[in-house]
């Protein structure tokens, strides 16, 4: 298939995290203003991810090992199944605000650009 240069492709792995994965994508869906991808990878799903996807016919890829593999493979495998030239990586645990897609877009004007993006949340993890 043909790359597509005007819309992203949104990276998820998910490991067991279908709560938070049904908002992030939700998200992604009700905020897009382009007819962007999203692929999430699978890491471990026991909590009914897969078939949560298969029914919002959102693409995904799984492990085919009994063992968590990781983000980054989970990153990686998304990245190299993108059909788009941008990619965004993404958390399962993300919410995508309205405009977020076109002004990316808009403000990316050379194709060896790294965009980060700050994630606020409150202060969940232990220090370290």
């Amino acid at each position: 298939m043909q790359q597509s240069t005007n819309n992203i492709t949104f990276c998820i792995p998910s490991k067991n995290n279908l709560r938070y994965l049904k908002s992030c994508i939700n998200s992604i869906i009700e905020n897009s203003s382009l007819d962007n991808q999203i692929i999430v990878y699978v890491d471990v799903d026991n909590d009914g991810t897969k078939e949560w996807l298969k029914l919002k016919g959102i693409k995904y890829l799984e492990n085919d090992l009994a063992l968590p593999r990781g983000i980054a493979y989970g990153y990686n495998r998304c990245i190299e199944a993108a059909q788009t030239d941008l990619v965004c990586m993404f958390h399962a645990d993300m919410y995508m605000a309205k405009g977020f897609d076109t002004n990316l877009i808009k403000h990316i004007t050379d194709k060896k650009v790294v965009v980060s993006a700050t994630r606020i949340e409150p202060p969940l993890h232990p220090p370290g």
